[in-house]
């Protein structure tokens, strides 16, 4: 499946032309918000987003625009994401959510929520569960261990500019 041809690239808002009879289903899978702007800091994906200001306190309240929609700010583009989202999670049944913690701590739940839906997927005792980084070959084990980024200091500055943009 071609998902990014069919449906954008997965980071990216929803097409609102996704149909909620599709026997395609849609896993989005939402964040905590303060390892999710740690994250968008470290690699976003958008080059708008990447010129951001260089402490991450001006990072997430600094205004961009991205393709010609403006935001306020970094949490902006989650808030809208999110709504979206979850808009869809209430009226389409293909689309599923799943909290990034929950998920890796217990990958199988998402995977018994698909079959739920009549897809045909594994989710039985067999299912064998990934203990590393996938991409680059982590899967296949011909990569070195994936160590996620060091945690990162919040400063007093750092949270001000995550709850109050």
């Amino acid at each position: 499946l071609d998902a990014d041809g069919l449906y954008g690239w997965k980071h990216d808002f929803l097409p609102e032309t996704l149909s909620a009879t599709s026997r395609d289903a849609v896993v989005i899978v939402f964040r905590a918000a303060p390892t999710w702007v740690v994250k968008m800091r470290k690699t976003a994906y958008s080059g708008a987003i990447d010129r951001l200001g260089r402490g991450l306190d001006a990072f997430v309240a600094s205004p961009f625009v991205e393709r010609g929609v403006h935001f306020k700010h970094v949490m902006d583009l989650r808030t809208r994401k999110y709504a979206q989202y979850l808009r869809f999670g209430r009226t389409h049944p293909n689309v599923l959510g799943a909290r990034y913690e929950d998920l890796v701590k217990d990958p199988l739940f998402i995977f018994q929520g698909l079959k739920a839906l009549g897809l045909d997927c594994n989710a039985g005792a067999d299912f064998r569960r990934v203990h590393g980084y996938a991409k680059f070959g982590g899967a296949s084990g011909t990569a070195g261990k994936y160590a996620p980024p060091a945690n990162h200091s919040w400063s007093p500055r750092d949270w001000q500019g995550l709850v109050s943009p």
